[in-house]
């Protein structure tokens, strides 16, 4: 599972907290290797949780350097950007919510996490930390601090007022057939441009699915902005102790991620059930290059992720990947600006 050498992080050695999964070579979308859960596929006991986890850290990635210096970045620096590409398989195990009526197997309860990054304090986890739960299709954020008290933020996908447990009416669920299929997911994050700039958007972008490599049109769901509290979840790369917390700087980023918070009151990951991920991708920008089926990028039915070499106001150069396409004839490239605007460059022959 080691990265390969076309990234800015590559070669062995750079996974930081790596469980439970482990690589298989040909279980990926089109027959090659992927990331696979089936090695610790159980529902765990009380208290146990059962993930599924990769993570590397910022200043592994080459051309990075630490905020104090005048020249790095960290996560919640301000008007920092992140974009993770990955391919997902869930091996029957559907939409697990907290509601049993809207999990794919009616029992509900479930506190799933399907990416995560986190702050570190020296090299231990710290808040803030940010995550995306599968369960009720939004993003979170733990460790803000509102009047001095510890709060954890909901922010719903369709851009509603802070609501627990509320739902888009174009979530996927498990009558979308989320399970035994691979499918491509797209997620996007901007924090505040200021501290007074509560600007900071998460955006996942989702396929409906119909059937294997049969995808239903993508779902760009709508970006939902910080309300008030978003500028206490920056602190501008700066270790602060919040109520006996150490919050630190978010570094640690997990895009290969899965785990079920197994604890007394909630349930525990379904016996013989796993994800596996393939052709994980990550940036700190939003400029991007996708091959797709369709000239209207929100009408694609498949997508992939290109690999750019070199990139510059005049010119891109890029491996080009087919990926699960048998062929690119047909197939349309896009390019995407740092503001996630979309260009149609062209259609191949």
């Amino acid at each position: 599972m080691d990265p390969s050498p076309l990234g800015r992080i590559n070669g062995p050695g750079i996974w930081q907290m790596l469980g439970g999964i482990a690589y298989s070579p040909t279980c990926g979308p089109t027959g090659h290797g992927c990331a696979s859960g089936s090695v610790n596929p159980g529902p765990g006991g009380t208290g146990i949780q059962t993930a599924y986890t990769a993570a590397f850290d910022l200043d592994q990635w080459s051309g990075w350097a630490a905020q104090n210096d005048g020249t790095g970045y960290y996560f919640n620096d301000y008007g920092q950007k992140f974009f993770v590409y990955r391919q997902v398989y869930r091996h029957n195990v559907g939409h697990l919510d907290e509601t049993a009526s809207n999990s794919y197997n009616s029992i509900g309860n479930y506190n799933a996490k399907t990416f995560r990054a986190w702050a570190l304090n020296n090299s231990s986890l710290a808040y803030p930390d940010i995550y995306e739960p599968s369960g009720n299709q939004r993003f979170e954020v733990e460790g803000i601090t509102t009047n001095g008290v510890t709060q954890t933020a909901d922010y719903p996908s369709n851009g509603g007022t802070m609501n627990y447990g509320q739902l888009t009416t174009n979530a996927v669920t498990a009558s979308e057939n989320q399970q035994n299929v691979w499918y491509p997911e797209e997620l996007l994050f901007k924090s505040n441009s200021d501290n007074d700039t509560p600007d900071a958007n998460f955006m996942w972008m989702v396929p409906k699915i119909i059937g294997p490599f049969q995808l239903g049109s993508f779902y760009n769901f709508p970006v939902t902005t910080y309300a008030t509290m978003a500028r206490q979840f920056l602190n501008n790369g700066n270790a602060q102790m919040i109520n006996g917390y150490a919050r630190g700087t978010i570094k640690r980023i997990f895009p290969i991620h899965y785990i079920i918070g197994g604890t007394s009151n909630r349930s525990n990951m379904p016996a013989g059930t796993w994800l596996n991920y393939a052709m994980v991708y990550v940036d700190d920008s939003f400029c991007r290059i996708i091959v797709q089926d369709s000239p209207i990028y929100t009408g694609a039915t498949n997508r992939e992720i290109q690999i750019p070499a070199t990139w510059s106001a005049g010119s891109i150069t890029m491996t080009l990947r087919k990926g699960q396409f048998t062929s690119l004839s047909g197939k349309y490239l896009f390019i995407f600006d740092n503001d996630n605007n979309s260009y149609l460059v062209g259609q191949f022959n």
